[in-house]
């Protein structure tokens, strides 16, 4: 939803500022995926508001490494991509995984936050496994209520209201990764069932 919205917005915005970036791309992707590291250490001892600042300068990274990219080489780089993609997995899956922590070490109610963290993480990663496969097979998959943009968002929200409001977040996270696996896989069904 937000990337749909505001991904051309803040392409133009940054277009200027990528030309005058000094340091390569897969650099700034790898300085992102610190930060999530650390941010996912501060959800996992239960410094959430640390952790909500961790994502935001994780995703300023992720959006100077895009900006960057496109301003070296306006036609894209494979590997690049690849880079970039594969290290937004890997955050992402770390990020949840400092949440897991966070609850299945507190006490007993706070396992359900717990099981709705690899809820999400594995909702997440089978649903950009499914994005990706299809495109292998020659579809272009963009179909799903949120994508990563929308779902870290959700992670910095859970991290500013604090450990309390674990389940009730998680849970829509859960119901949007859930939503994109059951709408990309009939999609692409319907795609390729075309075909035969």
């Amino acid at each position: 939803m937000l990337t749909t919205l505001l991904r051309p917005i803040v392409r133009r915005l940054l277009a200027p500022v990528g030309k005058l970036v000094p340091v390569h791309p897969n650099v700034l992707s790898g300085l992102g995926l610190a930060v999530a590291a650390a941010a996912a250490v501060g959800f996992a001892l239960g410094a959430f508001r640390w952790a909500a600042l961790g994502i935001a300068v994780s995703g300023m990274f992720d959006l100077l490494d895009g900006a960057t990219a496109r301003a070296r080489n306006p036609g894209g780089s494979k590997l690049g991509g690849f880079v970039d993609s594969a290290m937004d997995r890997v955050a992402d899956s770390v990020l949840l995984l400092g949440i897991f922590l966070h609850y299945y070490l507190s006490d007993p109610v706070g396992h359900a936050g717990a099981v709705l963290a690899v809820l999400a993480v594995s909702g997440s990663n089978i649903a950009s496994y499914f994005k990706a496969r299809s495109e292998v097979e020659g579809v272009a998959c963009n179909v799903g209520l949120v994508k990563r943009a929308d779902r870290l968002t959700l992670l910095m929200l859970l991290g500013m209201l604090g450990p309390a409001w674990g389940v009730p977040v998680l849970s829509v996270l859960v119901f949007f990764s859930a939503h994109s696996m059951w709408a990309r896989a009939a999609f692409v069904y319907r795609r390729l069932g075309v075909r035969g």
